[in-house]
């Protein structure tokens, strides 16, 4: 399944995949990028936009966190936000063993952890605990790995 692209605000804005209100509008670092695009064009100041002399074309989700690291409040609401989204959706869908959180994301994880520990355990139907959150090592790479593996399977297959 894609569960990006499952709507959780069917009065969302619209998705590139013809949908509206998807998941990945909200949690994702596609999402953080759009939310702090707006908030440059909006006016509003933070370590993250220093870096890029708050060129919105230059948004990347590593100044984000690199400016929560040093303690910015704008960045630090906005990856409280993300974890928010996080763990309010898909955790009772899923009732998962482990969640392994993967892609740019992961890596500000320690300052979304808390909001989303806070969603699951408020929305889920049954215990879950933050030893059930992984955070992978491969990080960014986990897309080119996962397609690696698709394609070896393929061919190992045809043999």
């Amino acid at each position: 399944g894609e569960f990006g692209h499952m709507t959780i605000n069917f009065a969302g804005p619209s998705c590139g995949c013809g949908g509206s209100g998807c998941f990945e509008l909200y949690a994702s670092g596609t999402a953080v990028n759009r939310r702090m695009k707006r908030d440059i064009r909006c006016g509003i100041k933070s370590k993250a936009f220093e870096g890029i002399e708050y060129d919105p074309e230059k948004v990347n989700g590593k100044f984000l966190t690199e400016a929560a690291a040093e303690g910015d409040a704008y960045a630090i609401d906005m990856l409280r936000q993300e974890g928010y989204y996080i763990g309010s959706n898909l955790i009772n869908l899923l009732d998962p063993d482990v969640i392994v959180l993967a892609g740019g994301m992961a890596k500000a994880y320690p300052y979304f952890r808390y909001s989303m520990m806070d969603e699951i355990r408020r929305h889920a139907c049954f215990p879950f605990e933050e030893d059930r959150i992984r955070v992978s090592e491969l990080n960014d790479k986990v897309v080119a790995y996962g397609a690696y593996v698709m394609v070896k399977k393929a061919v190992e297959k045809s043999l």
